[in-house]
């Protein structure tokens, strides 16, 4: 078990680019340092895993009064679990906008996706698309509700595409705090701590194009297929670009982050815009 990821470095030359690398065996560790004598690597052991938290009740809700278009950020569920929508997806190749969330909520037998409000749960499509090494599930909206390119958020709310690699890694260079809004915690901030990375911590197979940020406590079960998002630099005011999907957090000691999909991931190898 072990995961991998790029640090940039800044923009001042304070900190060169390197790489992190966790692994579950100190044998392990001292290999992975001693296999690169020139580039900056640190290694460290992952110690044992505990369990995760239980999830609270959703702290928000679909609103039946605010129309069809349903914004990311919202609680969704199948009959097995309970997750966060993501902002639309759109298809260019189906000339689509899809409803998106974390593929691991299809675990079981179901394909229905629901927005949860007060007990109730509304129908809002099924699932057309599983892509499970990006750990994203495109679901097909019914004929009652469409997918919104906005966020359940004060503004900008407004989603209007996704950074790039190089994007991220000049936000992580600059010291940019991320944003994310999870059906359970809410909003909440962070920085970036690595990009691109490949994690064997979580699920089968490994996931690659992992952006790994924020803190442990600012995510927790039923928060998986929120997105963290950060404004538009050249109209922060007007609209906001997706980073990431977040699917999962540390649940270990001596670690604390949120890890998932970088969406520039999903439009190289799909063509999916957000």
């Amino acid at each position: 078990m072990f995961n991998a990821y790029v640090v940039p470095g800044d923009h001042d030359g304070n900190a060169t680019a390197s790489i992190v690398v966790d692994v579950r065996d100190e044998d392990v560790a001292a290999e992975v340092t001693a296999l690169a004598d020139e580039i900056p690597i640190e290694s460290s052991v992952v110690r044992a895993v505990g369990s995760e938290r239980e999830p609270d009740s959703p702290a928000l809700q679909y609103d039946p009064e605010s129309g069809p278009a349903v914004p990311g950020g919202i609680a969704v569920g199948s009959a097995d679990g309970t997750a966060t929508l993501a902002p639309a997806l759109y298809d260019p190749e189906a000339d689509e906008r899809f409803f998106a969330t974390a593929d691991h909520l299809y675990a079981g037998e179901s394909d229905e996706l629901l927005a949860l409000a007060d007990g109730v749960r509304y129908p809002l499509g099924r699932v057309h698309r599983h892509h499970e090494q990006e750990d994203l599930a495109l679901i097909r909206a019914t004929r009652e509700f469409e997918p919104a390119h906005a966020l359940y958020a004060p503004p900008p709310n407004r989603v209007a595409g996704q950074f790039s690699r190089i994007g991220l890694a000049d936000l992580k260079a600059r010291g940019a705090e991320l944003h994310k809004i999870g059906a359970m915690t809410g909003h909440s901030t962070g920085r970036i701590h690595a990009i691109d990375g490949v994690t064997c911590i979580y699920g089968d197979p490994c996931k690659r194009g992992q952006l790994k940020w924020g803190e442990e406590s600012d995510f927790t079960d039923g928060d998986s297929g929120s997105v963290s998002y950060y404004p538009d630099p050249e109209a922060p005011d007007e609209r906001v670009f997706v980073c990431g999907l977040n699917s999962a957090r540390t649940w270990w000691p001596g670690e604390s982050y949120m890890w998932g999909t970088g969406a520039y991931v999903l439009h190289e190898q799909f063509g999916y815009t957000f």
